[in-house]
């Protein structure tokens, strides 16, 4: 993971990351609500996506009454990933070694948005910030179980989201 932080002036910032995640197990059993039944995944990779990418801008901009107001940008990017990356180790019903448990849990890769615009006045005793997640509106799955055909789940991150938040400093 390589992380850098630049600040071209006092008042703006830009930071990026970029991150790569390779890694499998080794030794993966687990046993199934059969007794003396257990399933083997060894050798499944780990459900990380291999390559993740983070870009954030943001600017003070100092007004006339000594309050701030600071917008920021940033931007996300992840490669393809399977969310449930277990791969059967040897053949059975299911197929050949190597038979993805859950293939539905395939996530391609994206990329998000966030937008935000903070106010703040000199005293700081207070922030009001308004702001919109997922601009992108990317459905993103950030984890999945089960087995196809008989059960399972998925788990997605928010959809595009928006609002205003206060923060008071007492």
């Amino acid at each position: 993971e390589i992380q850098v932080v630049y600040l071209p002036t006092t008042a703006a910032r830009l930071s990026a990351t970029v991150a790569h995640t390779k890694g499998k197990f080794e030794r993966y059993i687990v046993p199934t609500p059969a007794p003396g039944v257990f399933n083997d995944y060894s050798g499944s990779k780990i459900s990380m996506p291999p390559w993740t990418a983070t870009i954030s801008y943001s600017h003070d901009i100092h007004l006339r009454s000594g309050a701030r107001l600071t917008p920021q940008l940033s931007g996300r990017y992840s490669s393809d990933v399977y969310r449930d990356a277990r791969r059967y180790a040897n053949a059975g019903d299911w197929g050949p070694a190597g038979t993805l448990v859950n293939p539905l849990s395939y996530q391609d890769d994206f990329v998000t948005g966030e937008f935000s615009l903070t106010y703040a006045p000199q005293d700081e005793r207070y922030r009001l910030t308004a702001y919109v997640k997922n601009f992108t509106n990317e459905a993103v799955i950030t984890g999945a179980s089960g087995t196809p055909g008989v059960n399972g789940s998925g788990y997605l991150e928010p959809p595009r989201t928006y609002g205003v938040s206060a923060q008071f400093n007492w």
